[in-house]
C-alpha cells in the first residue's frame, strides 16, 4: 500500500494502474483510506505536486473522493487546472467526486473559507477565479476581518490591487451612512 502512495506522490500513471489493479483483487480495498503515517492520502500527493492527470484519474477511475481539506489544499498549492476541474466536473457530472456535498461557500475549523485561504497563501489567480465563481467575498474571519483587509495586513500588494475592484463602495453608500448617522 506505501507503494501506492509513492507512486501517487511521484506521479507515476503506469504504476499507480497497476497497483490499483492488484489492490482491487481485495474486495476490501478502499483507496480512500490509504494513508501514510502523516495522514496524507493518493489524492493529496496528487495535489501537493500537481499532477493533474494522475489526480483526474484518480477521481474518474478509482473512485476516490475529495474532501474540503483536499480543496483547501488545492487553494493553498495554487492548483488552478485542479480547481477549475473540480467545479466543472461538478456542475456537468452525475458521478460524485466529492466525500461531503461541495459548497463553494464552505468554512473550516477556523471560519476561513476558500478565498481567505486563497488570499493568505497569495493565490491571485485562485481568488479572482473564486471570485467570478460566486464565492462570497464578504466573508469575514475573526476581528470582522475579509479577504481584502487580510491582503492589506500580510502586505500582498499584488493580491490587494487585484482585490479592490470587488471590495470598493460607492460613494452613495458612504453619503447614506453619514445621512442616517
Amino acid at each position: 500500500i506505501n507503494s501506492l502512495l509513492y507512486a501517487c506522490k511521484a506521479g507515476n500513471l503506469d504504476i499507480v494502474i497497476t497497483l490499483i489493479e492488484e489492490y482491487k483483487k481485495d474486495k476490501y480495498f478502499n483507496i480512500n483510506d490509504i494513508t501514510d503515517d502523516l495522514y496524507y492520502n493518493c489524492i493529496d500527493y496528487t495535489i501537493f505536486n500537481n499532477h493533474i492527470i494522475l489526480f483526474k484519474y484518480l477521481l474518474e477511475k478509482c473512485n476516490c473522493k475529495l474532501t474540503n481539506t483536499n480543496i483547501i489544499y488545492i487553494v493553498q498549492q495554487g492548483n488552478i487546472d485542479m480547481l477549475i476541474y473540480i467545479i466543472d466536473y461538478n456542475s456537468n457530472n452525475q458521478n460524485n467526486i466529492f466525500m461531503e456535498s461541495f459548497d463553494i461557500n464552505f468554512v473550516d475549523k477556523d471560519n476561513a473559507n476558500l478565498l481567505i485561504h486563497a488570499v493568505n497563501y497569495n493565490q491571485i489567480e485562485i481568488a479572482k477565479y473564486l471570485i467570478t465563481h460566486g464565492i462570497n467575498k464578504n466573508h469575514c474571519i475573526k476581528q470582522n476581518i475579509n479577504a481584502y483587509k487580510l491582503s492589506k495586513i500580510n502586505k500582498f500588494n499584488d493580491m490587494k490591487h487585484m482585490l479592490k475592484p470587488y471590495f470598493k463602495a460607492s460613494k452613495s453608500y458612504f453619503n447614506l451612512l453619514k445621512i442616517s448617522l
